[in-house]
């Protein structure tokens, strides 16, 4: 079934896929370059100008445009007028005036940014945040602005509610909000909160968005100790308050009124321009020091998010300030790794509040300070990273006056952090007597170290001084708590040194003092926390013995690793290199040995082409004719690349990773594998089925219908789809497809996996595994993290400044490349298609101008030259590097 579509309407959306603000930007930007071509040529006719005269005049337009009183443009302005032609070009001539064609005017233009740097028009007026003052005025109980028992004020407190819980953007789209743009819901925790249910359009979300990319998942949690002024009360008094002939959210409020009444507003909406000056009006009648902009309750939550993230009182990472506030620039991080989950979603509302003033300050009040109370760190939270079987448990008391928890510099069951320095780890604690802890494995031909003392003893209660982890996430309440204690004895510092090859701990103690008030336990150094995956398999590989050499058939890779790990099951505890050349093995001059990278890369490749399915993410076949033991020895070269290198293919479905290692998996992490797993194709006619929900059909239309049956049928659907069951049969397809269908490849696995130690992996959760997947799925920000730069020049002088110009480049051509491409990059980089390099250099060649880069993967490094042309010169050859 199709429906009648004339031309004009196609045209008509056309007109209107772009945002108002980019059409009037294009707009101007046009009428300019016609008003320059009329002065200068006489004609402001430019659409039939060859390239090269439509070059000639951009490079003379961008240098002479100037403000209607003669003086320079911002910077910014500039950018937005080339934005606005570029797009005209494009779209209208098919000419891109980015490119090749266009470098003379591109670098003119260049030039007349610095320029205006220079001359002081390159500062961006940002609008400021509300300070806490005016906050307090706005919130105050005798508030008139605020007052939600008249109509106005009731509007004026739900609607900053609304833009500053939900971080919503200036002026977007709210003329367009309805009554059922926003909802009330209850979490698991049975606390309210506002979130928005329907999906819309703004600046960071049109056509080209991904369907990940969604909007409304910030919440505004309920603070029921406010009581009329708590947000989700005051937003749902005043949605009784509606008129009920008008489906529009902002209605005009009625001019008499009385308490009684079910309608305060009349039927009609407020005006699109009320709306957009709304908050400069509220700022006027409440007094506040400035004139406030709409813009500036948005600048106020991002300011109010990153203080407490500074303060170190909220575990929230930029990637989730990011997703609140529907930024994208920053890569969008990994798309399903952005979601908020519930406790991230109640905490930054939470801080919202605390910012307005509005937090209960008694802990017993709030579901949030019971959460962060001292009661809640119970004795058991603090042994669970110490209970294994192969060592002591250590524990600590919950009454203990530190407040201390669980060490995250340290792998979980293991008391030390293996180290450099002869494997020693000075760990603070309470005083108590030496004790013998027996140790697996002893490393061969470990220096001694020095130390006297040993002795055998009962062990006492340890504390744990090197970790703030948990007490960074206690709340300032905590500290209150604290300062009513009585003042805490002197704490022994004891030094416990671990000797491998005795297997003993060795004691020597000095007195310390704790500190005296909260302030200095805040001012101690901070342990950032790691991925205790990768902790664990630091510890194992000091393990790892000597290195042997082996030989693979470069067009056998698969067949020649399998027998290799089946025949010599104890290579999992060497280190080697690999050779693939196809000689005698007793030919030892013609042998090139590589780094163990490049068998795992080439071995996984050609793993999942014939043993796995999937799109972004692969899942495990179950083939009658596959060998039994193929999973068990798949999961040894797992735990072979995790211990020896840190490798770990990340094109292995997320999903399955958790059920192979936790034997379990969460609905949220199973329906984003799902989703990457299906191909571009099948991910779009869910997502058309979803926006066919969203616009409230009550059944799919027929062509949708038919191509989910043709998509959920591939992954054990047997249920005829409806907008009410979609969710449900999504999660268990997602359940039968990467859990039950694929089990006994994962159970076979997770054998392989843990072969040699059953439980090094017992003491981990879903959240360890994300962040396991999270630092090593590549990706341009981790990847400059890890990047170090070698200038030839470092004098400051032009040599460095063009150096420093094809750094820029560079980074611009890694950040345009997807996460397959960029795989492709680090191969040729360090042998290895993940992020589990330490650092990756670039050097720059001097007097070297416009050469093909080099890739030294044995030292892990990128040679450019010191000067390339532009930017889509450096982009040509590294892309014709990378497909060679």
């Amino acid at each position: 079934m199709f429906a009648d579509v004339e031309e004009s309407q196609i045209a008509k959306m056309m007109d209107e896929k772009d945002s108002v603000s980019t059409q009037r930007t294009v707009k101007r930007s046009v009428n300019l370059f016609r008003s320059f071509l009329i002065e200068k040529r006489g004609s402001g006719e430019f659409e039939g100008l060859s390239k090269q005269e439509l070059n000639e005049n951009l490079r003379l337009f961008y240098v002479s445009i100037r403000k209607k009183t003669g003086t320079n443009l911002k910077v910014n302005s500039l950018n937005n007028i080339k934005y606005g032609l570029s797009k005209y070009l494009k779209g209208t001539c098919k000419i891109d005036i980015q490119g090749p064609e266009f470098n003379d005017s591109n670098e003119v233009y260049k030039a007349a940014l610095t320029d205006m740097k220079k001359k002081g028009f390159g500062f961006v007026d940002h609008k400021p945040a509300i300070s806490s003052e005016d906050l307090k005025k706005l919130y105050n109980s005798e508030s008139i602005v605020f007052n939600v028992d008249t109509p106005w004020g009731l509007q004026n407190k739900v609607w900053f509610d609304i833009k500053f819980y939900l971080c919503r953007r200036g002026g977007e789209n709210l003329r367009r909000m309805t009554k059922e743009t926003f909802v009330i819901k209850t979490d698991a925790t049975g606390r309210e909160y506002v979130f928005q249910a329907i999906d819309e359009v703004d600046k960071n979300h049109g056509s080209n968005a991904a369907p990940n990319e969604t909007i409304g998942e910030e919440r505004m949690y309920a603070q029921p100790h406010l009581e009329s002024m708590c947000p989700v009360n005051s937003f749902r008094k005043y949605l009784s308050k509606l008129h009920m002939k008008l489906d529009a959210l902002w209605q005009r409020p009625v001019e008499a009124f009385s308490e009684e009444s079910t309608a305060w507003y009349c039927s009609s909406p407020l005006g699109k321009n009320t709306l957009a000056c709304l908050m400069s009006e509220i700022s006027k009648k409440a007094k506040l020091s400035r004139i406030y902009t709409n813009h500036s309750i948005r600048a106020t939550a991002i300011t109010a998010l990153d203080q407490h993230v500074e303060a170190e009182i909220m575990e929230i990472e930029a990637r989730h300030i990011m997703h609140a506030t529907e930024e994208r620039k920053e890569s969008s991080i990994r798309c399903s790794e952005c979601l908020l989950d519930q406790p991230k979603e109640r905490e930054m509302s939470h801080y919202f509040s605390s910012s307005l003033g509005t937090v209960c300050r008694n802990p017993t009040q709030t579901h949030m300070d019971q959460e962060n109370s001292c009661a809640s760190l119970k004795q058991e939270h603090l042994d669970a990273v110490f209970n294994d079987s192969t060592f002591d448990e250590f524990s600590s008391s919950s009454s203990s006056q530190q407040q201390e928890a669980k060490d995250e510099e340290r792998p979980p069951q293991v008391l030390y952090r293996c180290g450099e320095e002869y494997f020693m780890h000075q760990v603070s604690s309470t005083t108590s007597p030496p004790y013998q802890i027996p140790l697996i494995g002893t490393p061969p031909e470990l220096p001694r170290p020095i130390s006297e003392g040993s002795a055998e003893g009962a062990s006492q209660s340890f504390i744990s001084t090197s970790s703030n982890s948990a007490q960074e996430s206690i709340s300032g309440k905590t500290h209150a708590y604290q300062r009513e204690q009585p003042p805490s004895p002197p704490i022994v510092q004891q030094q416990v040194i671990l000797d491998l090859t005795n297997t003993v701990i060795k004691c020597e103690t000095e007195p310390i003092h704790a500190p005296s008030n909260p302030k200095d336990i805040a001012n101690e150094p901070k342990v950032s926390a790691k991925c205790k995956i990768f902790e664990i398999s630091k510890f194992l590989r000091m393990q790892i013995q000597d290195k042997t050499l082996i030989h693979v058939r470069r067009s056998n890779v698969l067949s020649d690793v399998l027998k290799i790990y089946q025949r010599n099951p104890e290579i999992v505890q060497r280190d080697f290199n690999v050779c693939f050349e196809e000689h005698s093995r007793d030919n030892d001059v013609c042998h090139v040995p590589l780094s163990p990278h490049a068998l795992f890369v080439q071995f996984w490749r050609e793993a999942f082409a014939h043993f796995f399915a999937g799109n972004q993410e692969s899942v495990p076949i179950i083939d009658v004719s596959i060998d039994p033991d193929f999973y068990k020895t798949l999961g040894q070269i797992l735990y072979h690349g995790l211990i020896l290198l840190d490798y770990w293919p990340v094109k292995l479905s997320q999903a399955c990773a958790c059920v192979m290692i936790l034997n379990t998996c969460s609905d949220r992490q199973l329906l984003t594998s799902l989703h990457r797993t299906m191909s571009d194709q099948e991910r779009f006619v869910i997502t058309e089925a979803k926006r066919e929900i969203r616009s409230g059909c009550s059944e799919f239309s027929m062509q949708t219908t038919k191509s989910l049956y043709q998509v959920l049928r591939l992954y054990g659907n047997t249920q005829r789809p409806r907008p009410g069951n979609l969710e449900k049969l999504l999660l268990q397809m997602s359940n039968f497809y990467l859990k039950q269908k694929s089990y006994w490849a994962l159970y076979e696995m997770r054998s392989g996996l843990q072969s040699f130690i059953s439980d090094f992996l017992s003491h981990l959760e879903e959240q360890d595994v994300f962040s396991f997947y999270s630092l090593l799925t590549p990706n341009a920000l981790s990847l400059f993290e890890k990047t170090i730069y070698m200038f030839s020049a470092t004098d400051n002088s032009i040599h460095e400044m063009e150096e420093k110009r094809v750094k820029m480049y560079f980074e611009n051509f890694v950040m345009k490349l997807n996460c397959e491409t960029l795989s492709t990059l680090l191969v040729k980089w360090c042998y290895s298609d993940c992020l589990c390099m330490e650092h990756l250099y670039v050097r720059f060649l001097a007097n070297s101008i416009s050469e093909r880069p080099h890739f030294d993967p044995n030292e892990t490094t990128l040679t450019l030259s010191s000067v390339y042309t532009s930017q889509e010169e450096l982009h040509q050859l590294m892309m014709s590097e990378l497909e060679s």
